[in-house]
């Protein structure tokens, strides 16, 4: 499936890993574009394919944004996309 080989959790799992106590800028960074390809394809999957919420939640489990905020990290919409923030 498209979304397992885009937004991988093995992936996202090696960008979490802390120096210092804190994820890296360049982590940050991917993670916050995986959670916006995560985003899209959701999109695209309730546009293109009449998904319900149910459907779409059951295909992909919660969204990475809600995932990723167990880790301390933030969603904030910047310019119409989602950038992470430590907190």
């Amino acid at each position: 499936m498209r979304h397992e080989k885009e937004c991988s959790l093995e992936f996202i799992e090696q960008l979490l890993i802390k120096q210092n106590g804190a994820i890296n800028k360049n982590s940050l960074a991917e993670l916050s574009e995986l959670v916006n390809k995560d985003l899209v394809l959701r999109s695209e999957a309730l546009a293109n394919l009449n998904f319900t919420l149910d459907l779409e939640l059951f295909y992909f489990g919660r969204p990475l944004f809600k995932i990723l905020s167990q880790f301390a990290l933030i969603p904030r919409e910047v310019n119409g996309r989602i950038e992470l923030i430590q907190d």
